[in-house]
């Protein structure tokens, strides 16, 4: 044996020690499994809170949410049609960020009779008996269709750029989607950009002297019905357009809701 080696014999006490707590003093079992039931819970709670999530990041339904868009929107226009930057639910952010798809209301000049959004049946647009109702209340006397899509539209790039340019018009624009997609983009009483996201069974009203402009999703078309009153007047005045009757009655009008507290 060398020198400063131990025999095994030394090991033994400290073994049968070893073995004497582990007889008398066994560890504590294992916690038994949760039962199913936490199991069903837990998933339960976890797809609700999922589902809660999708219902506000999804289309967005009339007198629900709101879109506002950056001031930060794509300059110049992109011919691939990328979509423009904004945001939802009123959360502003310095960053353009992709917009949801859906409806949104208009903001605070939308309670009046200055703005609507409705929702319809587009698919049986010829004898919907609602879109005659509307008609015939708000004397929509003339309508056409018109599809924006690079293959049906002469001049798609021009129109399309033109369509993005800040304008207003004298008369109400009203637009309603057949198919299709896009954005009309206005602005609010502070001069900022809402994003309002139309999609196939939305008609738009878009009151007289308001600035806004349009543009259309990453799919890169709508069909959309237009009405007028009487007989069309397509003029666009670009921004700067203060000066028209029709601009001066809107500020006024979004003048008296903010004196009334809207």
């Amino acid at each position: 044996m060398r020198q400063h080696e131990l025999p095994v014999q030394a090991f033994l006490p400290t073994c049968f020690i070893v073995l004497f707590f582990f007889f008398f003093f066994p560890p504590p079992p294992p916690p038994p499994p949760p039962p199913l039931i936490f199991f069903f819970f837990f998933f339960f709670f976890f797809f609700f809170f999922l589902h809660i999530v999708r219902l506000q990041c999804r289309a967005f339904k009339p007198d629900t949410y709101q879109c506002f868009l950056s001031e930060h929107v794509r300059t110049p226009w992109p011919s691939t049609g990328v979509t423009p930057g904004g945001w939802c639910r009123g959360v502003r952010s310095p960053e353009p960020r992709p917009v949801s798809r859906g409806k949104s209301r208009l903001s605070a000049w939308s309670s009046s009779r200055k703005a609507q959004l409705r929702a319809l049946d587009a698919d049986n647009y010829e004898t919907d008996p609602c879109l005659k109702e509307i008609r015939r209340a708000e004397n929509y006397s003339w309508m056409d269709i018109v599809t924006i899509h690079k293959d049906k539209l002469p001049n798609y790039e021009e129109k399309i750029k033109t369509f993005y340019e800040e304008h207003l018009h004298l008369d109400d624009e009203i637009r309603y989607i057949l198919e299709g997609s896009g954005y009309f983009d206005v602005r609010d009483k502070d001069d900022k950009w809402i994003r309002i996201s139309m999609e196939k069974g939305d008609m738009i009203t878009l009151p007289a002297g308001i600035y806004h402009r349009f543009t259309l999703d990453e799919n890169n078309y709508v069909k959309a019905m237009r009405l007028f009153v009487g007989e069309p007047v397509w003029t666009a005045y670009n921004r700067p357009a203060d000066d028209f009757p029709a601009r001066k009655q809107y500020m006024k009008f979004l003048a008296e809701e903010a004196h009334n507290g809207v």
